[in-house]
């Protein structure tokens, strides 16, 4: 099997909002990112995009209907059914095959839904600049892997990128996976002590980590942690995101 058919060359987030906060959630989403949705599209109009004035999106947004805010990932791919086979061998779970439509959606070893999607993404949108000292992007999508199910969903996230783990210094609970082609989402790999299966969170870069926060709130999110390095934030769905000292 060749890398060329297997191997991602974007990576992009979906936001899973309940349908009776979806309308709502779409409007926070579009606020603090600073771009656009799309026109709907979907056989129930349940999906759609945050389009950036600028380069490929990264983020669109799904209406689901079993009441649970979430995130899950789309690796973009050349070949979705190759791609998909081999996360099967990876210990990955089949939910779902819309190869016919260009996606099959899969589900990690640890229970993060997958999906192999072969929709274009080689433009890295800019930063929104909201002030001249104040910008900021999504630009990663952190992994957050329970410490039982660390080693096989680290080594799951290692095959289906075809990319090596890298230590991220004074901070062993992380590993990172270096951003495939030129650039899409980034990849951050977080151990944590929490109980359940495997979940994802959106980062923020900015330039400004305080008045980012101020703006989020003020767009409603809730502040639940600080930390020197990053700010932990919950949007008015549920959805728990990050705000980060990274330069977008």
């Amino acid at each position: 099997m060749g890398l060329r058919k297997t191997a991602p060359y974007w990576v992009s987030g979906f936001l899973d909002l309940p349908a009776d906060a979806h309308e709502a959630g779409s409007r926070f989403w579009e606020n603090v990112t600073g771009w656009r949705r799309s026109a709907p599209r979907g056989d129930f109009g349940e999906f759609s995009t945050l389009e950036p004035p600028a380069g490929d999106a990264t983020l669109r947004v799904q209406r689901v209907f079993d009441g649970v805010s979430r995130m899950h990932v789309d690796l973009h791919v050349p070949d979705v059914r190759e791609a998909a086979r081999q996360s099967l061998d990876a210990g990955a779970r089949l939910l779902a095959d819309h190869a016919s439509d260009g996606y099959i959606v899969t589900r990690t070893p640890g229970g993060l839904a997958v999906c192999f999607v072969d929709n274009p993404g080689a433009v890295p949108p800019p930063p929104t600049e909201w002030s001249p000292t104040l910008q900021s992007i999504p630009d990663q999508l952190c992994i957050d892997i329970p410490a039982h199910l660390h080693d096989q969903e680290t080594a799951y996230w290692s095959t289906v990128t075809s990319r090596p783990l890298t230590e991220v210094p004074h901070h062993p609970e992380f590993l990172r996976l270096p951003a495939p082609g030129p650039r899409g989402l980034h990849l951050l790999l977080h151990r944590t002590n929490s109980p359940g299966q495997v979940q994802a969170h959106l980062d923020f870069a900015t330039t400004n980590l305080p008045a980012e926060t101020t703006r989020h709130l003020h767009q409603g999110a809730t502040l639940l942690q600080t930390h020197p390095s990053w700010t932990t934030l919950l949007a008015p769905t549920g959805t728990p995101y990050c705000l980060t000292t990274r330069h977008p």
